[in-house]
């Protein structure tokens, strides 16, 4: 089992009918990962904005593999489809109605590169090269194109039927992004400052969230 944050799940959470696909997502990860995956659910946090850098983030997930990096992935749960003439996304509810949903793909990149900027605030990690990824998740149908649009390949695509071969799934985004360059593993140091910023903006809550982490190495850095 991989080390999750929250564990348990709140029930609150659980009973929300708007947050049944990341339930699914987050049983599903539970189930299928191993001890070496971190996954960190509704996550939040405020960064600094300097320029073009962007400060403040979001992620439905953010996952962690010491010797792959980091992913934020966005969950959209319902039937999905994008209107190439609108460029719009859209997704439907149990009632069967098309609602106007935010690019997903969007969400899941702007988190990213939050997530990176929030990193480099911390002056040990400043200069260091964070393999970093996203992807989008549909747990609710099946990718039928190889590549729904430019800025989303089916390699960073997680459909229902992605869910029942999790791990390799993570892999395949990971391979994605760093298909061109060797990941340098993440330091016990690197991983304890990405689990400490996670861990406290997760829904978990802080400081309690942080009072049951477990720490991977003792570090005076």
């Amino acid at each position: 089992m991989p080390n999750l944050y929250p564990s348990p799940l709140p029930d609150a959470t659980r009973r929300d009918p708007r947050r049944r696909a990341e339930v699914r997502v987050y049983d599903t990860l539970a189930a299928q990962l191993d001890s070496a995956w971190w996954v960190f659910h509704s996550v939040a946090w405020l960064g600094k904005s300097t320029g073009d850098r962007v400060g403040d983030g979001e992620a439905d997930f953010v996952i962690v593999h010491p010797e792959r990096g980091a992913m934020t992935l966005e969950v959209k749960g319902g039937g999905i489809r994008y209107d190439a003439y609108l460029n719009q996304w859209f997704s439907e509810n149990a009632g069967g109605h098309w609602n106007k949903i935010k690019d997903p793909f969007e969400q899941a990149r702007t988190s990213k590169h939050a997530l990176l900027n929030k990193l480099r605030e911390y002056p040990k990690l400043k200069s260091r090269f964070w393999p970093m990824a996203h992807a989008v998740c549909f747990p609710g149908v099946v990718a039928e194109r190889a590549d729904l649009k430019t800025d989303a390949p089916r390699d960073v695509v997680l459909d229902r039927s992605d869910l029942e071969r999790m791990p390799q799934a993570l892999e395949r985004v990971f391979a994605h992004f760093h298909a061109e360059r060797e990941v340098e593993p993440l330091t016990p140091v690197e991983l304890n400052t990405l689990r400490d910023v996670l861990a406290r903006c997760s829904s978990c809550a802080c400081p309690w969230g942080r009072r049951r982490a477990t720490k991977i190495a003792r570090s005076s850095g």
